[in-house]
């Protein structure tokens, strides 16, 4: 693939090395290699499944990455775009906080013209059966408004949630990966299953291995790829990894038995 300015200028919004779970602090070798990983996870004949978009993104983080000039030129334009955004989301806050969103201003107005039909309902059908005869007892009646299950529930909250958690990983992603896992932790809690915080999560959890990793301490490194390999079992990043670490830690037992 030939990089032009065009494909660099077109992906400034777009987080490429979250793209191949890693940090603008990796080096060649290492991009290279987490493209490769990524390429084959991601290939129709791996991932048993049409995946021509997530391919395609693949290849162009891989392209734009792997090449010193058009990766230079990434940086600055990624620098420049998080700045801007930066600025427009502290803008938009304080609008956000006066204005309810258009989801919660349906979701207020659906509720109160159910209620009002539902309550007209309930006072006709009481009158009709007063005046139709005597009432001896008070029925017993069921509840007419019947609560949402916690899911319906829990969307709209992590829906009106999740921009501030994005708006709080912008600050810390690559920079404190522990701060960005409880930031995450924290609002999964909350919000459990949530499929955008889990593949957050899931990125921030490898990178913060291959940190580990680089830093001699294999034991944590290790914990985290456990951990992010039971949170998406179905994604092949963590196990790969985990897998090269005990083929590199049988290396090394092999060479100091020799």
């Amino acid at each position: 693939m030939t990089v032009t300015t065009h494909d660099v200028e077109r992906y400034a919004d777009v987080d490429l090395y979250g793209v191949l779970h890693l940090t603008a602090q990796a080096g060649p070798e290492l991009i290279d290699r987490a493209y490769r990983l990524r390429a084959q996870a991601v290939h129709p004949d791996h991932a048993g499944m049409p995946s021509t978009t997530t391919a395609a993104l693949v290849n162009a983080a891989g392209a734009i990455l792997r090449e010193p000039e058009a990766r230079a030129r990434y940086d600055a334009l990624r620098t420049a775009w998080r700045a801007k955004h930066h600025a427009r989301e502290r803008t938009a806050e304080p609008r956000r906080a006066r204005h309810p969103s258009a989801r919660q201003a349906r979701w207020l107005w659906v509720s109160g013209v159910s209620g009002a039909i539902i309550g007209a309902l309930a006072l006709s059908l009481v009158l009709g059966l007063a005046g139709s005869r005597q009432v001896r007892a008070a029925p017993a009646m069921l509840p007419l408004v019947v609560p949402a299950s916690a899911a319906a529930m829990a969307s709209p909250g992590a829906e009106a949630e999740w921009p501030a958690v994005l708006h709080d990983l912008d600050l810390t992603w690559e920079q404190d990966w522990p701060a960005t896992i409880r930031r995450l932790d924290g609002f999964l809690e909350r919000w459990p299953g949530y499929p955008a915080a889990e593949d957050k999560l899931y990125a921030a959890l490898v990178a913060d291995a291959e940190t580990h990793r680089q830093a001699g301490q294999v034991a944590a490194a290790v914990a985290e790829l456990e951990r992010a390999a039971r949170l998406l079992p179905g994604r092949g990043e963590a196990w790969a990894a985990l897998m090269q670490l005990a083929t590199a830690d049988h290396g090394d037992a092999d060479a100091r038995q020799r």
